[in-house]
């Protein structure tokens, strides 16, 4: 479960810009010398997480469904773990054990005693 709702995104880049516009996003825009509308390089802009592209590599906290402990993780790797929401001790330690596990062979242990 994330914890982090709210993050704080630097929206200096085109391709960011473009995201957010098109989730909906005013962005503070100024004329720059040119006369062209831009966004100041280094503009903050407070978004929710759940708007974040999902490459993002930006920081977010989460709590393990599990064990409860707070995690932090980079977003893109919490959008693409398979267990959302459970650290990787719990998935390691908790979820893949007998039958759960991928290397598991039904009567493996039987054939090993003979």
């Amino acid at each position: 479960m994330l914890i982090t709702n709210l993050i704080n995104v630097d929206i200096s880049s085109g391709r960011i810009q473009k995201h957010y516009e098109d989730k909906g996003y005013s962005l503070p825009r100024r004329y720059d010398k040119r006369g062209r509308l831009t966004v100041r390089k280094g503009t903050l802009m407070t978004v929710a997480v759940s708007d974040l592209p999902p490459s993002s590599g930006l920081i977010v906290k989460y709590k393990c469904d599990m064990c409860g402990d707070e995690k932090s993780i980079k977003y893109e790797h919490y959008v693409k773990a398979t267990h959302q929401g459970i650290c990787g001790f719990c998935v390691t330690t908790k979820l893949q054990v007998g039958k759960n596990n991928s290397s598991y062979i039904h009567g493996e242990y039987m054939q090993k005693g003979k």
